[in-house]
């Protein structure tokens, strides 16, 4: 009778272990899922991490190509400028004699022949 009591606590024991292994394969499915689902959020984020990095190298290529093109309009628009400021092209009326020959008409008047100097 006492063995008989002995291997129902065993078998209790055993039961009561079997429940427990259940419980702990249930969590570790459980954690597998989380751990898959944080997989692939992380996959996920790396991706736009990725896409994000390609985005700001392209700014940044776009950035340094307008900084380039400004700087050429900047030394575009100084050369123009010394040009139209330097006084030397500037034609005094006192050194153009007008002729009365007409080259042509238009709507903002005549164009005649002018003789320099």
């Amino acid at each position: 009778q006492e063995t008989q009591v002995q291997l129902q606590e065993t078998q209790a024991q055993l039961q009561e272990t079997q429940v427990q292994t259940q419980e702990v394969q249930v969590q570790l499915q459980e954690t597998q899922v989380q751990l898959q689902e944080t997989q692939v959020h992380f996959q996920e984020t790396q991706a736009q991490l990725q896409e994000t990095q390609v985005q700001t190298q392209q700014i940044s290529q776009d950035k340094q190509e307008l900084q380039t093109r400004v700087q050429e309009l900047q030394e575009e628009n100084r050369h123009f400028r010394a040009e139209f400021e330097n006084p030397h092209w500037v034609i005094q009326k006192e050194e153009v004699q007008m002729t009365q020959e007409i080259l042509g008409t238009g709507g903002w008047g005549e164009v005649k022949v002018g003789i320099f100097r």
